[in-house]
């Protein structure tokens, strides 16, 4: 009890150090907050209420395949704003296909021969899925096919957020602005033209969430 006490009395003393301006200031952002928060959770109220009017396969396909124009429209052309040209690689790039190509030109699965610790550096996953690409498309192409790939696995990523917000019993509308955040999100975006692991690794976990909520 005496520490209850003592707790409080700070508290008090605290709150005489706080000048009547700063509390009528946090008051005023908390009520602009708590304003902000009412007008949206009505927006998203009025929008459930149209559900039963909206053809939300028709819908989310539109979202899928805009978000789909932009990556590739990002990959292709746009990168070379962000990146100063249209690039493909980056400085880890080289470490992905080397291993490849080491291993089907050497027999060995590492990014640098010479160097014993390499040889564990990168795990296969993503060398494989870019050696089926150099294999396919061959070394001219092989870039530009990756990135097309990788375009079209980050739209998925968006359409299982979809399905893992509906899994969730989140409605048509709250999964479809979960499933927006993601697509049209500049920092995931960023990363599909790049021979990485960013686009593919984000895929694959969120395709085994999926799954997993499915399974729920």
């Amino acid at each position: 009890m005496c520490k209850g006490r003592e707790f409080q009395a700070s508290i008090l003393s605290y709150n005489q150090l706080i000048p009547t301006d700063a509390g009528w200031l946090t008051a005023g952002f908390y009520q602009g907050g708590v304003a902000e928060v009412t007008r949206a959770t009505n927006f998203f109220k009025r929008l459930e209420s149209t559900e039963s009017r909206i053809s939300w396969p028709f819908l989310l396909t539109v979202v899928l395949l805009c978000g789909l124009a932009a990556r590739l429209a990002f990959s292709f052309y746009l990168s070379k704003f962000y990146f100063g040209s249209v690039s493909f690689t980056f400085g880890d790039s080289f470490s992905y296909t080397e291993s490849f190509l080491n291993l089907l030109n050497y027999g060995h699965y590492t990014f640098d021969i010479g160097n014993t610790d390499a040889y564990i550096y990168r795990g296969p996953a993503y060398p494989l899925f870019w050696g089926a690409h150099y294999l396919v498309f061959g070394p001219d192409m092989v870039y530009q096919a990756v990135a097309f790939s990788q375009s079209i696995l980050d739209t998925g990523t968006g359409f299982l957020i979809f399905l893992i917000l509906r899994h969730q019993n989140f409605s048509n509308t709250l999964s479809l602005f979960g499933s927006i955040l993601y697509i049209f999100n500049p920092v995931f975006l960023v990363h599909v033209p790049i021979t990485g692991t960013e686009t593919f690794a984000t895929f694959i976990t969120v395709f085994l969430a999926q799954v997993n909520t499915r399974r729920a």
